[in-house]
This record gives structure tokens, C-alpha cells and sequence, in this order.
């Protein structure tokens, strides 16, 4: 009995929602620049001190992929749900004196959106408030292990403009390029220690980060 209850709660709660809107689905790739100068001090400093046949590079550029949901109510008004996963990582190789070993920095951003937009036919703008988990990892790749070293969450705002391009009447493609602001600190001092035991820049990702989004919005529009 139970179980029933559940599920007819579940069915309504799609249904009817579904019912006054029209659902679309968004799925697409994902560039952000972040830029955290403390980190870039201690990526220049290890590179230095270990003089490596190939250098660790900046991590300044995600690349990522989103899927979310718009649900249009009956205009060009709608709100929605999206997660977006970015990843960038870099290598290093050969360090003097220590033959052949490679070394590998990551560092990766989860982002949670409530999303809230006006789109018509061929543009449209948006914004959501959104949760982004941040996390750097070190990994030696010849021995197969790897140590997670920073994990910070917090809360960012982020608008965006919208371009719709020429497609089908429930399939077109979608160029976002967006700014966010990002409330509190995400820092990356556990992984400038590990590059450099004097690195202690706390100052994390700068406030402000820039991107943009193509991705395929499935659905009817209004």
C-alpha cells in the first residue's frame, strides 16, 4: 500500500506539473576561465624547483558538460534545474634526477543550478543561483594512486544571454555565453602546499569567472 501511495504521488507530481508547461531538455559542453593567482605562483614555483621535461600548466580553463532541465509556462518564460561537471587537468613529466615518473594536477568544479529565463524564438537571457562544489586532486600516474587534497563548497549567481540558432520545432542549438559571481571562497591551499611547502595563498578563485555554453534544447517551445 505503501509503495502505491509513492508512486501515485510521483505520477501527479510529474503530471501535473507537465500539464501547465512544456518540458524541454538542454544537454551540451561547457568552457569556464577561472583564474586563481595563487595557484598560478605555485604551479611557476614547482616547475622551477623540479625542472621537469614537460611543466606543469595553468589550470585557468574548465571544459565541462551539462544536462538540465527548462520548463516553459506557457511563454517565453521558464524556470529549470541543470548540473554541470568541468574538469581541467595537466601533466608533468620526468622530473631531474628522478627518472620516468609523470605527475598529474586536477582540479574540478560541480555546479547545482535553479534556473530562471525568458527565451522566445531566436534569443533570450537567463540567471540561476547556483551551488559549485571545488576539488583539486595530485595523482601519480606510473603507480596508479592518487590523493584528493582540497573540497569547497559555496554558493555563485550567474547570468547568461542566449542565442537560439535555426533548427527544428522542438530541436534547436543554444550559444550561452554567461558571467558568474561567486559568493564566499573556494580555495586551493592544500594543493599549493603540495607543490610548494611555501605556498599559503588563501585567496582562492577570483570572484568573477567567465564562460559559455552550446548545448541542444529538446522540446516544444511556446
Amino acid at each position: 500500500m505503501r509503495l502505491r501511495s509513492i508512486l501515485t504521488l510521483a505520477f501527479f507530481a510529474i503530471a501535473l506539473p507537465a500539464a501547465y508547461t512544456q518540458l524541454n531538455i538542454e544537454t551540451g559542453f561547457d568552457w569556464l576561465a577561472v583564474r586563481d593567482p595563487g595557484l598560478d605562483q605555485a604551479i611557476a614555483l614547482h616547475n622551477d624547483q623540479q625542472n621537469y621535461t614537460r611543466d606543469f600548466a595553468d589550470l585557468d580553463h574548465l571544459f565541462g558538460f551539462r544536462l538540465g532541465t527548462r520548463y516553459y509556462f506557457k511563454g517565453p518564460v521558464y524556470a529549470g534545474l541543470a548540473w554541470t561537471v568541468h574538469l581541467q587537468s595537466n601533466k608533468a613529466t620526468n622530473p631531474e634526477g628522478k627518472g620516468n615518473l609523470t605527475r598529474r594536477i586536477y582540479l574540478q568544479s560541480h555546479t547545482w543550478q535553479t534556473m530562471l529565463g525568458a527565451s522566445g524564438r531566436r534569443v533570450g537571457i537567463g540567471t540561476a543561483l547556483s551551488y559549485d562544489l571545488v576539488s583539486t586532486r595530485h595523482k601519480w600516474e606510473n603507480e596508479s594512486r592518487s590523493v584528493r587534497l582540497d573540497r569547497e563548497g559555496g554558493l555563485h549567481q550567474e547570468a547568461w544571454l542566449e542565442w537560439l540558432l535555426p533548427g527544428t520545432s522542438n530541436v534547436q542549438l543554444s550559444l550561452q555565453p554567461y558571467a558568474r559571481y561567486q559568493y564566499g571562497n573556494r580555495t586551493t591551499v592544500r594543493l599549493q602546499q603540495w607543490l610548494n611547502d611555501e605556498a599559503t595563498d588563501a585567496s582562492g578563485l577570483q570572484a568573477w569567472s567567465y564562460g559559455i555554453r552550446i548545448v541542444l534544447v529538446n522540446g516544444p517551445k511556446p
